[in-house]
């Protein structure tokens, strides 16, 4: 995970509340230089990241045999590829293509969140004050990358904890950010396991399409049984407890893990990742 995300917040937030600067009267005019300079590559760059995220999606939903709107593509479309014309692409170069995005976007976005916390911290954010339309885009394009790390752990590990760590922190560049409080109040609402949405997991469902209905469980919370040929995914719910999923290969060693049973009361008094206190297992 990448760790700039949260990096000179505590100077940015002290810019904000007035209580101090990270620039000073002798360097006035170098950090307005490095701010327009910043700025410039930022309102540069960042729609080009967004565009390259944008297509990595896509390749993968086309990989993962879904449309661009998330449903199941319809089968036999012929002619169509990423770009809307031409022979469609093979797998071998989607994921060939998607290698290529993944590694552009890791370095690009390495770069923007650099600059955008140096163009926050020389931009002279008077607390108070109002923004001036520039000002504004910083803190967005701060908001939003940073919203991308948060759904990274959620996505890639279960980790609703984390998300909301960032989601607060930034949180206090606009309290008023429409994009992030609708992120919070998501991460809350399903940061713990429901009896309504565990319900839809039924048997024989592959562990994706139980990942689509439930969301990545966290890794802390996968439990292996080789003696039973067994693996369990655990979902926290709020009374300490969790719910479990657990999944049996339909083929020994192939891979193609199935839901044999689903337990909503499968463990409880227990937070599985880290907590105090012991479990019972049902």
């Amino acid at each position: 995970m990448r760790r700039w995300a949260l990096t000179a917040l505590g100077c940015l937030a002290l810019a904000a509340l007035g209580l101090a600067g990270c620039a000073t009267e002798e360097v006035a005019d170098p950090a307005a230089a490095q701010a327009a300079e910043d700025l410039a590559w930022l309102k540069e760059n960042k729609p080009i990241l967004d565009a390259r995220r944008q297509e990595l999606q896509e390749i993968r939903d086309r990989l993962a045999g879904k449309g661009p709107a998330g449903e199941e593509a319809a089968a036999g479309e012929e002619g169509e590829t990423a770009a809307g014309e031409g022979e469609a692409p093979t797998p071998e170069e989607l994921e060939a293509r998607a290698t290529v995005l993944a590694d552009e976007i890791e370095t690009l976005s390495g770069e923007l969140g650099q600059r955008v916390v140096s163009y926050l911290n020389n931009a002279t954010i008077v607390a108070g004050a109002e923004l001036t339309a520039d000002q504004q885009f910083g803190i967005d394009v701060k908001i939003s990358e940073d919203m991308v790390i948060a759904q990274e752990y959620v996505d890639k590990g279960g980790d609703y904890g984390k998300a909301l760590e960032i989601y607060r922190q930034i949180r206090m560049l606009d309290p008023d950010h429409q994009a992030l409080n609708a992120a919070v109040a998501q991460a809350e609402a399903n940061r713990w396991m429901t009896e309504e949405r565990f319900a839809r997991v039924k048997k024989r469902m592959t562990q994706d399409e139980v990942r689509e209905l439930l969301g990545q469980v966290m890794l802390n919370n996968l439990r292996e049984y080789p003696d039973r040929g067994v693996v369990g995914w655990f979902y926290r719910k709020e009374d300490g407890g969790a719910a479990a999923v657990f999944f049996r290969e339909k083929t020994r060693g192939r891979g193609d893990w199935q839901v044999y049973d689903a337990n909503f009361n499968a463990v409880s008094r227990q937070v599985l990742d880290g907590g105090e206190g012991e479990g019972e297992e049902s």
